[in-house]
């Protein structure tokens, strides 16, 4: 009986999983002199909405925040990535983060994801 139970307890272990990363993202139009630094697994709030930390923009764009950075907007979000219009979600990432100058005056960098997990 207790091999039995074991065996149940096995196999309802292996079968619960997390949520698939998304794994069809697109290169970004990076120019050849952009500098990058690379993330890996940072948690962060992924926003669709219409501003940026306030400041109103054109339209509704995916970004990023995360402590420490700017808000990054995500030049690659795969189509079958939806979140409501105005709401955000916690996600942990991974992506290429454009480097700005330190004179650049800017509300946001942009990211080029390579991971991404709900």
């Amino acid at each position: 009986m207790k091999k039995i139970s074991f065996a149940i307890l096995c196999m309802l272990m292996l079968s619960c999983k997390d949520e698939d990363p998304i794994s069809e993202f697109k290169k970004c139009n990076f120019s050849s002199n952009t500098k990058t630094l690379t993330l890996s697994n940072k948690q962060g709030v992924l926003n669709y909405s219409r501003s940026i930390e306030g400041i109103a923009v054109s339209d509704y764009i995916y970004y990023i925040k995360t402590e420490g950075q700017l808000p990054m907007t995500v030049c690659n979000m795969p189509e079958s990535m939806k979140i409501e219009k105005d709401s955000k979600v916690s996600v942990i990432f991974s992506g290429k983060v454009e480097v700005l100058d330190n004179r650049t005056d800017a509300i946001s960098t942009r990211i080029e994801l390579t991971d991404l997990k709900l």
